[in-house]
């Protein structure tokens, strides 16, 4: 399911800066992993939405400092019942 979704990443200015796919940790609960090396400084995080994705976790701001590990985490409401 979360292979065709994608992590966008943009700077504060809203300058496109990556585009990271979602790798899947578990066949069985549907959920997915991934991670994005980047500089200190401030990103707006979001996801691709396909057909009628929709996510209260993003587009959401994220403060990156040198030498720290930043988790975001991110549901993803497919859709799919």
């Amino acid at each position: 399911v979360y292979e065709a979704r994608k992590i966008i990443v943009n700077d504060d200015d809203g300058n496109w800066i990556a585009t990271v796919d979602i790798v899947p940790i578990s066949r069985e609960n549907g959920q997915g992993k991934y991670k994005v090396e980047l500089e200190s400084g401030t990103y707006l995080v979001d996801i691709n939405r396909i057909g009628i994705d929709s996510s209260g976790d993003v587009p959401t701001q994220v403060e990156i400092r040198s030498g720290e590990t930043t988790t975001l985490n991110i549901d993803i409401d497919t859709g799919i019942r």
